[in-house]
């Protein structure tokens, strides 16, 4: 009786680090999930402020005029 309980707990010891290694699989997954997800919103930022950048500059070179620049000498 002790030899097919030994069995029995060896089995389901193999069946549960079975289980634990596709749970640290599946929990690497969702880690590589996270940081792709955090990379595209900060993408998404830069491009943000680099298009709000980009106005600002076309509105500030949008009011110099070549006649009212003054060239020295």
């Amino acid at each position: 009786m002790g030899c097919v309980a030994s069995l029995a707990a060896l089995k389901r010891k193999k069946m549960l680090e079975n289980e634990l290694e596709k749970l640290q699989g599946t929990k690497f997954q969702l880690e590589m999930n996270v940081n792709t997800l955090e990379s595209a919103k900060m993408n998404q930022e830069t491009m943000t402020a680099m298009k709000k950048a980009a106005g600002a500059l076309k509105h500030i070179h949008g009011d110099l005029y070549v006649s009212s620049v003054t060239l020295p000498g």
